[in-house]
């Protein structure tokens, strides 16, 4: 141990025998008689706990701030829990809201078009070997029992105004198909393919017109 200008250098490992306090300028270091470590930082409220079995508990009344240089790793042998309060949100890489049941992105400026959201499927690496399928993307909705009804599959657009404004317009559902396998198409349908039917047809209208610049059969 050297003691120079107030300092204390100890070149070796600190071997606390006792249990107690260690204050060290405003933080306080704790040892129970349990092997217990309490590492409280004063004035901030930050609070680490490290118990026996080597768990950890960090209780903060302020920010805490985990700044990596690399890849940050998170591995549980459970479950990985991101509960955050009421009302707030998990963001992901500044775009991607998590809140509840909803998923949302972060709002762009009031001059800037809105983020865009993906989601796809797997791939499998290009190259090598082939005639590899990629995956499939698939979107369920709840189940129900008994009698009770599966939900729908609700896809919603807003549509543009036909003047000009600053309020955002309002969403309106454009596909809604059900639990019955029915799908409801709110607006037109435009097939640029081929339309096979292996059932009946039926047209809900008093005019059924079909455009086409080509044949058309109907067997």
């Amino acid at each position: 141990i050297t003691l120079a200008d107030g300092n204390v250098t100890i070149a070796g490992e600190l071997d606390l025998t006792t249990t107690g306090a260690l204050d060290i300028n405003s933080a306080t270091l704790d040892i129970d008689t349990s092997d217990n470590i309490t590492i409280t930082a004063g004035g901030s409220g930050k609070i680490i706990d490290i118990d026996a079995s080597g768990a950890i508990t960090i209780d903060s009344s302020t920010t805490i701030d985990i700044n990596s240089g690399g890849v940050l790793t998170l591995d549980s042998g459970a479950a990985i829990n991101l509960e955050p309060a009421s009302g707030s949100a998990v963001l992901i890489d500044g775009i991607v809201n998590f809140d509840g049941n909803t998923i949302t992105t972060t709002d762009s400026a009031h001059n800037v078009e809105g983020t865009s959201i993906f989601f796809t499927a797997g791939s499998p690496t290009a190259g090598t070997t082939n005639d590899i399928a990629g995956g499939r993307l698939q979107f369920s909705a709840g189940r129900g029992k008994g009698t009770g009804a599966g939900g729908d599959i609700v896809f919603k657009t807003a549509n543009a105004s036909v003047s000009s404004g600053s309020s955002l317009n309002s969403l309106a559902t454009a596909l809604t198909i059900s639990d019955d396998l029915s799908s409801t198409f709110a607006g037109s349908v435009h097939i640029t393919g081929t339309l096979d039917a292996n059932g009946a047809v039926d047209v809900d209208t008093s005019d059924f017109d079909v455009l086409s610049t080509g044949g058309v059969s109907i067997d």
